[in-house]
């Protein structure tokens, strides 16, 4: 999925905000991979795709078969029927080259009610000085 991304700055920072709704942020990941890449992943997936859904079969059951003597799993008829599925799912990543004036340590990334923030500091940029030959 390719979540809205906003990417802006300020005279001290870099700043990405990210709409990740339903995204746990377990389920995000965020890495400086060269000095000036940083790369994002997330991925979400509804109660239906997910492996601990109550009605689909344990790996090496067949429909319907009942789980260690329990009751019995819920037949196919029973399963989701969508009348209407709006929600993005599935994997997201979004790679971004920043100049080279960033401060990689100062990276503070957060979520905060299905926003991913973040924020990388400028470097100071060097001042011009002469330098006097000996």
């Amino acid at each position: 999925f390719i979540p809205p991304t906003d990417i802006f700055e300020t005279p001290a920072t870099y700043n990405l905000e990210i709409a990740l709704p339903g995204v746990a942020k377990e389920n995000i990941d965020v890495e400086w991979v060269e000095d000036t890449k940083l790369v994002i992943k997330a991925h979400n997936k509804t109660a239906e795709a997910s492996s601990s859904r109550p009605g689909s079969p344990k790996e090496g059951e067949k429909e319907g078969e009942k789980v260690n003597g329990g009751e019995e799993q819920e037949p196919p008829h029973k399963r989701r029927k969508y009348w209407l599925s709006e929600r993005t799912i599935g994997e997201f990543v979004k790679e971004v080259q920043f100049p080279e004036d960033i401060d990689v340590e100062s990276t503070s990334v957060r979520l905060d009610a299905g926003l991913l923030y973040v924020e990388v500091k400028k470097m100071e940029k060097r001042r011009r000085a002469k330098v006097e030959v000996e």
